[in-house]
């Protein structure tokens, strides 16, 4: 192991190859997938995904690229894009050459009432080890600085430094996420020098928001950054709320090299797209309704909508994958879409289907909404959705 910043330096730059890619479908695998796509030197990409078949798995991760990219890369797949059915916590088997491969797979939670986080953190390495030994492959790991552990009674000193060369030095790991992912840093290590394993071992911190576009991963709810933002607001701790946000902020200015005349154009196009979607949305509210949308954008995929027929009211909120026109687009669909089911169906989940059944017959980019439908007895109070 030649695990110093002088060896780094005096190394040989090696090729990326062919890859393997674990943990496709996460907020971090997708991004790294993302970056693979966009390099010339990567030939081919092997994607482990979770699913019943490969048509399913596909359109999985096509769903995914789009949400992130609106863009979901159909032409590549069969071609650069492939698909490995499975996930880490089976032995890996690959119908092609993997040169590299990358180990973003991981379940993040901190507790958990079975295995499937030592399953997916622990077993997930050890049969990309396997992997990687049986194939010559090279293997990234992606860990966490989490594995710092914490001090207890002065121990380690509160002022240790963790560094490449540091794995346990007595910090306190009572956490299964983070027990597992320390684990595996020591198998794949061991790998490294039992086997040699050409290995390296990649720590990342709490995972946020794009600085590009403030984008996050879907199932947010899971991320320990934002349990601790949500905790914050719960327990009133808005001093700590503002230091935590303002520490993990990236800001950036993107500066656009666009002519004068083709801007003001562009601005002039977005101007008259707004005004078009904000009329689409109803304003003729009763008396015990209100609503107002502010899209981050010009136009967007945010959507809200009602019908009421006599003492019952049925609404929708919503919100279309992916930004800009083709999200507005599709919210604009949605809304009609509604008044037209709320028109002819009695039940929130007898609308929703319909509404369903509607967008997803012709949708060759995957675009999808997130929505909840609701109908309310006015008389009554009462709500069903």
């Amino acid at each position: 192991m030649r695990n110093t910043l002088d060896a780094f330096k005096k190394g040989e730059r090696q090729q990326i190859g062919h890859v393997l890619l674990t943990g496709a479908t996460g907020y971090l695998g997708i991004h790294v997938l993302k970056e693979l796509i966009e390099r010339e030197d990567v030939p081919v990409i092997w994607c482990i995904v979770r699913a019943q078949n490969t048509d399913k798995a596909e359109r999985r991760l096509k769903g995914l690229l789009f949400y992130y990219y609106a863009n979901n890369y159909k032409e590549l797949f069969g071609k650069r894009l492939r698909i490995v059915l499975g996930d880490v916590t089976q032995p890996i088997k690959v119908d092609g050459h993997v040169d590299t491969v990358f180990n973003c797979a991981a379940i993040v939670k901190h507790f958990s009432n079975g295995t499937e986080i030592e399953d997916v953190n622990i077993g997930g390495a050890v049969n990309c080890i396997r992997f990687c030994l049986e194939t010559g492959a090279r293997l990234i790991h992606i860990s966490t600085y989490s594995t710092a552990g914490l001090s207890v009674n002065g121990v380690p000193a509160p002022d240790t430094i963790q560094t490449e060369q540091k794995l346990y030095y007595g910090q306190y790991m009572d956490n299964r996420y983070v027990h597992s992912k320390f684990v595996a840093e020591r198998t794949i290590l061991e790998a490294v020098a039992v086997h040699q394993l050409n290995a390296k071992v990649m720590r990342v911190g709490n995972l946020s928001p794009r600085s590009t576009d403030g984008e996050f991963q879907i199932n947010f709810q899971t991320n320990s950054a934002m349990g601790r933002v949500r905790l914050y607001k719960v327990l009133g701790c808005y001093l700590l709320l503002l230091v935590f946000i303002v520490r993990k902020t990236i800001k950036y200015i993107n500066h656009l090299t666009i002519a004068d005349q083709q801007q003001q154009m562009i601005d002039q196009e977005m101007r008259i797209a707004h005004n078009i979607q904000m009329n689409i949305l109803r304003q003729d509210f009763p008396e015990e309704l209100s609503a107002k949308l502010i899209p981050m954008k010009e136009v967007g995929g945010d959507l809200y909508d009602f019908y009421q027929q006599g003492d019952t009211l049925y609404f929708i909120i919503g919100d279309v994958s992916g930004k800009g026109i083709p999200a507005a687009m599709m919210m604009a669909a949605t809304v009609n879409l509604f008044r037209m089911a709320a028109r002819h169906f009695n039940t929130p989940a007898d609308i929703m289907s319909e509404i369903n059944h509607v967008l997803s017959e012709r949708n060759p980019i995957m675009m999808f909404v997130t929505a909840f439908v609701g109908k309310i007895d006015m008389r009554h109070g009462l709500l069903t959705y």
